[in-house]
């Protein structure tokens, strides 16, 4: 059951990004097409630009597939979601644009208590969703996640990796970065941008150590 459910919460979000773009992403599509760039390179970095979007694609395939290394490597990153997203999410503008929003809308679908406007429920579950259910259903429903250091620290250090580049590369053709946090961290200069992507990649590892321990128990 779990398996659709996920699978359909994410193919909404996955088709609401296509047919109703913010207005950051008007402008980034602006911004892509005065400088050459084809609109369906930019529309593709539109869809693919989210973390999310990969941890829940692994997450999912994983529920499908039972495959254990998946399973393994969709927990580790969940995880860093789960934790990254509920630091930030103090302060909404570090995760999105205010410009993408009605006025107060941000703050309101980012809380944790249901809204009391009935129009921007979907949207609040749906944040939620992505990143504190699916985050939380591994441990939740544990099945057969056998960890190992050796093995699935490398994998998930590997795709944060490459998804940093793609983040990077996303900046590059929008004209303005994935998260606006990472704007802050630029102008704050590179060592707190090193820093910050350098203490993500360890709290990967961090988590890895701490999941092993408890698939012992």
């Amino acid at each position: 059951m779990f398996h659709y459910f996920y699978l359909f919460t994410y193919l909404v979000a996955l088709i609401n990004t296509i047919i109703r773009p913010k207005l950051s992403q008007i402008k980034a599509l602006k911004y892509g097409t005065d400088r050459g760039f084809p609109v369906s390179l930019i529309i593709f970095v539109r869809i693919t630009q989210h973390f999310t979007l990969y941890s829940q694609l692994l997450l999912i395939i994983a529920l499908f597939t039972g495959h254990n290394e998946i399973a393994a490597s969709a927990q580790i990153l969940e995880t860093v979601v789960l934790l990254l997203y509920h630091i930030m999410i103090q302060r909404p503008t570090l995760l999105a644009y205010y410009e993408d929003f009605d006025k107060n809308v941000l703050d309101i679908v980012t809380s944790y208590t249901s809204p009391q406007e009935k129009k921007y429920f979907i949207l609040w579950l749906g944040l939620h969703i992505q990143h504190t259910i699916a985050p939380l259903h591994l441990f939740i429903f544990k099945r057969h996640i056998h960890l190992k250091n050796d093995q699935y620290i490398a994998t998930s250090t590997y795709l944060l990796i490459l998804y940093g580049i793609w983040s990077f590369f996303c900046w590059f053709i929008q004209g303005h970065p994935v998260y606006p946090f990472q704007k802050t961290l630029r102008r704050s200069g590179p060592f707190y941008e090193i820093l910050f992507y350098g203490s993500v990649i360890i709290l990967c590892q961090i988590i890895n150590y701490i999941l092993v321990y408890y698939d012992n128990y």
